[in-house]
């Protein structure tokens, strides 16, 4: 049997601990979802300004490249129904914005990163959805023609 006295004890064992972990817990997700998005929208600023743009393949005009928080990128991955962990690009008479997932962004190499937005900068050059030439486009922005 156990007495009340040493049950006062037992959550406090329990709650002092777990409330440690769960506070870290919200620490580390505050600083995945937030803080990195800064971050990474510089390093993605940094490699579009390596990209290779000529009369052939100009920058695209009113581009727009925005790293998501993560949660806005999975809720929209979901309402548009596209099969990419990496980008998306949107495009109109008037707007062409490219969307990046934060995790690929974050985890990603320059290479694997510049390349994804040399692809998507081909899709806007080239005005279509053909992955073939948005790669073709990305090889001659990156110098590897």
């Amino acid at each position: 049997m156990i007495r009340a006295k040493k049950l006062k004890s037992k959550p406090e064992l329990l709650f002092g601990p777990l409330a440690r972990v769960v506070a870290v817990l919200l620490l580390a997700l505050l600083v995945a979802t937030g803080v990195p998005v800064k971050a990474q929208s510089r390093r993605v600023e940094e490699l579009v300004n390596q990209l290779i743009f000529t009369p052939t393949t100009p920058r695209p005009s009113n581009w727009t490249i925005t790293v998501l928080p993560q949660v806005r990128w999975d809720k929209q991955i979901k309402t548009l129904n596209l099969q990419t962990a990496t980008a998306f690009t949107l495009m109109n008479e008037t707007n062409n914005a490219t969307f990046l997932n934060p995790d690929y962004v974050f985890n990603s190499t320059e290479l694997q990163l510049l390349h994804t937005l040399a692809h998507e900068a081909g899709h806007l050059i080239c005005r279509c959805t053909d992955e073939r030439l948005a790669n073709d486009i990305a090889r001659a922005l990156e110098g590897r023609q």
